[in-house]
């Protein structure tokens, strides 16, 4: 009986216990688009920055220091990810991204500091959904539950 008390009492609370194929399959589809725009915007930016008249070791430099400020923002999300939740995490890496776009249309006018402040943005919010998302997902840490 307290099994099953405190069974039905987390039901509500951890849906991907009891939730069916189709609703996982839908998490995962929306995590792969919005990986695959990620990775389009990323080959986007590089072309993009190229034709610019910026050579090819700025752009290598840029992903090198881009990949580090993501390894230094890394705990800092985490603590984010821990005091606020994974899904306001995922919410507020969304809303991050798209600032980092906009200003990336504006490289050809600002240069640099344009440049900078998307890798910023971009990095801050590829970095907390990553932890956000992963942090979600390993929840569940028994067969039984899953």
């Amino acid at each position: 009986m307290l099994r099953q008390f405190i069974h039905n009492f987390f039901l509500k609370r951890h849906f991907w216990r009891y939730a069916s194929f189709s609703e996982v399959a839908e998490i995962y589809a929306s995590r792969t688009l919005r990986m695959i725009a990620v990775g389009m915007s990323t080959v986007f930016m590089s072309v993009f920055l190229y034709q610019h008249g910026y050579g090819v070791q700025f752009i290598a430099a840029y992903w090198l220091i881009y990949l580090l400020f993501k390894a230094v923002v890394a705990l800092p999300a985490a603590k984010y990810a821990a005091l606020f939740g994974p899904k306001h995490g995922v919410l507020l890496s969304n809303l991050l991204y798209i600032p980092s776009m906009i200003l990336f249309a504006f490289v050809p006018d600002l240069g640099v500091p344009a440049i900078v402040a998307t890798g910023v943005l971009q990095g801050l919010s590829m970095t907390l959904y990553d932890i956000c998302y992963l942090t979600d997902f390993s929840k569940v840490k028994s067969a039984e539950h899953a």
